[in-house]
């Protein structure tokens, strides 16, 4: 079942998107096909930040808009519940921050770009990623180079595959699933509500 921290690397699909990807490739050297990701929260909400709007939460359907079909999740292994609630904490402290276009500069607390913003959020969570580098120096091209090896990460797309399959039959009964799956956010849940 989905779960907050799940990272989602896809091509948005536009010009920007694919000038993103062959810089990426030009820098790295190999071929990168993704050039935006974004984290799950719940509920198939996710957190990401793009040049416009910013640092923000839109649903699943909403960020895939315009992606085609090469879009994958990618799921830390071995994460605990407590831990994917510190993720679901640490990734509301950074909504509605600008974005960051200048890359690989100093980090700054009120800016992120995509990329950078998920190793933010894991770290402001106490969980380490891409240790020793600096956020800024995070690329969506590091995430896939880690989903192709996928040793410390899983592959989940099948699971927001069938979360898509769910919406676009049946968008109510798929949220009332979420919801009684405990991905309404870990408050609502302690709630009860």
């Amino acid at each position: 079942m989905p779960a907050p921290g799940d990272i989602l690397l896809m091509n948005g699909g536009t010009l920007t998107s694919n000038i993103v990807a062959l810089g990426q490739s030009v820098g790295s050297g190999k071929w990168v096909r993704v050039s935006h990701i974004a984290i799950h929260l719940a509920a198939g909400n996710f957190i990401h930040a793009v040049g416009k709007i910013g640092v923000h939460l839109a649903p699943i359907t909403r960020v895939l808009d315009g992606a085609g079909v090469g879009w994958r999740v990618i799921r830390l292994r071995n994460l605990t519940d407590a831990e994917r609630e510190k993720l679901y904490f640490a990734a509301t402290y950074f909504t509605e921050q600008r974005y960051q276009f200048r890359l690989r500069s100093p980090v700054r607390i009120d800016t992120s770009f995509c990329s950078e913003l998920a190793v933010k959020i894991y770290r402001r969570a106490g969980i380490g990623i891409f240790e020793g580098r600096n956020p800024t120096s995070i690329w969506p091209a590091d995430f896939e180079k880690e989903a192709k090896l996928l040793k410390d990460w899983e592959d989940v797309t099948e699971e927001y595959r069938a979360l898509l399959a769910g919406v676009a039959t049946n968008p109510d009964q798929a949220l009332e699933t979420l919801a009684v799956g405990g991905l309404q956010g870990p408050a609502r849940r302690a709630s009860g509500a």
